[in-house]
């Protein structure tokens, strides 16, 4: 629904995903709640007679007066997930069980295998973490960051713990392992894979 459209309507603007939902657009909603409110159960009644199933509202940070208006009974939505700068909220319109997807629920976390030409381990101590100050040796870790891939994250890790530039040497002949430990992060469930690499620039490792 264009902007023009949704004003003349007192509808939210909106735009339809592949699935019969909505996705109500954030940066059109009203600052006022209760001209929000109103738009808000206009929008409603209109989705539910056109059968759409869905609907996804992003409240950005800096509209959180309007959190309490779409959590009330006659709006019901609930939350999906949020960020440092918004919340996503859903609702279901069908009477039936809602098929929409649940947040992630997995972080991602990566260990680098470092070795050099005369195979020497590169291992590193925790400067933060549960084991800092242990006298704990380990192989270097962190989480994927968003948008990276697993051999990204390596190489960022490895080289932002200990100054090395690795590069992918062996992992394509399976040198990886898979562990799912439980209960590390909120309630969701951590994966964590080692890869095997090689050192590009063996100097200045101590």
């Amino acid at each position: 629904m264009t902007a023009a459209a949704a004003a003349s309507s007192g509808m939210l603007e909106a735009e339809e995903d592949r699935y019969d939902g909505v996705i109500i657009k954030p940066d059109s909603l009203p600052a006022d709640p209760a001209t929000f409110k109103a738009a808000l159960d206009s929008s409603l009644q209109a989705w539910s007679a056109q059968g759409k199933r869905g609907i996804w509202l992003k409240v950005p940070i800096t509209l959180a007066q309007l959190i309490p208006v779409a959590v009330e009974p006659q709006a019901g939505f609930v939350f999906h997930h949020a960020e440092k700068d918004y919340v996503m909220m859903t609702k279901w319109l069908p009477e039936t069980e809602s098929t929409l997807p649940p947040n992630a629920s997995h972080q991602v976390g990566v260990g680098a295998i470092v070795v050099n030409s005369k195979q020497e381990m590169l291992v590193v101590q925790e400067a933060n973490g549960p084991l800092r100050g242990q006298g704990f040796w380990k192989m270097p870790t962190g989480l994927v960051h968003e948008g990276e891939d697993l051999i990204e994250a390596v190489e960022r890790e490895v080289l932002e713990e200990t100054g090395v530039r690795a590069v992918c040497g062996v992992c394509g002949r399976g040198q990886g392992c898979w562990k799912m430990p439980t209960g590390l992060v909120h309630e969701g469930k951590d994966l964590i894979e080692a890869v095997e690499r090689e050192v590009l620039q063996e100097t200045g490792v101590r």
